[in-house]
């Protein structure tokens, strides 16, 4: 596991060779989603806890759905832009291949963790803090998208820049789409 979360980190620091190995490592797949699912369950926990009907308010559409929605609409939106690429741009690269970067890559999204965590255990007055953490994590998340697009389907910076802004908006256009849908 410590290896696997080593890869994990490398590739948020730009390691060429981390993301290539990742990319074409089908056994990626299992270590990816539970990189991905850590931070989803753990704000999904976190808040739950911080509530006074505790876990079964988990099960709530109002407070499960709201932590998911952000999750949902970055996975989105790099799945769209990855098919974009490819399609548009013509690019040779195994789409599953970008997919597992970009979910080792979610490393950054464990500290979204922080406020939550800062609340629970008394610490409140941090979590103003922990959420420019929180912030940074997901605007990096966002940078690691541009460079990956540029090493591993080999685009120009121009290129990527296009794919990158097209990321950005159907992020922001998905979420207030997946709150009306899964919100009513």
């Amino acid at each position: 596991m410590k290896n696997e979360l080593q890869k994990a980190v490398d590739i948020v620091l730009f390691r060429r060779e981390t993301i290539a190995s990742v990319a074409s490592n089908s056994n990626a797949n299992l270590w990816g989603l539970v990189v991905v699912l850590v931070p989803i369950l753990g704000n999904a926990f976190l808040f739950s806890w911080s509530i006074p009907s505790g876990f079964s308010s988990l099960f709530s559409r109002f407070l499960f759905l709201p932590v998911l929605i952000p999750y949902l609409s970055l996975a989105l939106a790099v799945f769209l832009v990855g098919l974009f690429v490819q399609h548009h741009y013509k690019a040779q690269a195994d789409l599953l291949g970008f997919y597992r970067v970009m979910i080792y890559s979610a490393i950054l999204l464990w500290l979204t963790m922080l406020p939550a965590l800062f609340s629970l255990i008394g610490l409140g007055f941090l979590a103003n803090f922990a959420d420019m953490f929180s912030a940074g994590a997901e605007i990096w998340y966002f940078v690691v998208l541009f460079e990956v697009l540029r090493v591993y389907f080999h685009l120009s910076d121009k290129r990527a820049g296009l794919a990158l802004v097209l990321a950005i908006f159907l992020f922001f256009v998905l979420q207030p789409l997946f709150r009306s849908v899964l919100l009513g």
